[in-house]
């Protein structure tokens, strides 16, 4: 495994305008709560994010499952964490979360967990554009609460790298040229019917 890896919310804006940006996951602000919990985790790509999945591997100690919502919300950091249209939870369990909306480069998803911020706690994340795969990490939580989340990226072999349509909620957003051209069909199809 590679270390730990940690950016500032500056550094990883001035690096998306360049041509080299980045792309992965960033621990944000300290875990909240005590009986219950959050942490928020920023998710970045240059290229836009549209689905991303979180589960838990492993919560001997009783720290999750995931609260409901699990998903808090989707924002974005750079506006104050104002919501971002049209992104919402497809599919939500006690282990896993996934969520999906528009391509975005930047986003803060806020994760709620059930049990105990004293507890220690396994996920993992990933994260798809239009169905392919951009970047996974796993998530180590000590249930210290001056620690924090260790974000843990996995060397290019051990890389945990899903098919999107086998996780849950794996609908695979269409970009919007698809859309737009498939109801344009469709109303020329209703209108010459019409016609005739």
């Amino acid at each position: 495994m590679i270390g730990m890896k940690k950016f500032s919310l500056a550094a990883l804006v001035a690096a998306a305008c360049t041509s080299a940006a980045p792309a992965g996951f960033m621990i944000e602000d300290a875990a909240v709560g005590g009986g219950s919990w959050s942490q928020r985790i920023v998710l970045f790509d240059a290229g836009g994010i549209d689905f991303v999945y979180f589960e838990i591997l492993s919560d001997a100690m009783g720290s999750g499952p995931f609260g409901s919502p699990a998903i808090g919300s989707f924002g974005d950091p750079i506006a104050g964490d104002a919501a971002l249209p049209g992104w919402g939870i497809l599919a939500q369990s006690s282990q896993a979360v996934a969520g999906a909306g528009p391509a975005t480069t930047l986003m803060g998803v806020v994760l709620h967990f059930a049990g105990s911020i004293t507890a220690p706690i396994e996920l993992r994340g990933v994260a798809f554009r239009g169905g392919e795969f951009l970047f996974s990490a796993t998530f180590n939580w000590d249930g210290l609460t001056s620690s924090g989340f260790h974000l843990m990226y996995l060397s290019e072999f051990d890389v945990w790298n899903p098919d999107q349509t086998s996780l849950p909620g794996n609908m695979i957003p269409l970009p919007a040229p698809v859309w737009l051209g498939s109801f344009g069909l469709l109303a020329v199809i209703v209108l010459r019917r019409r016609l005739l």
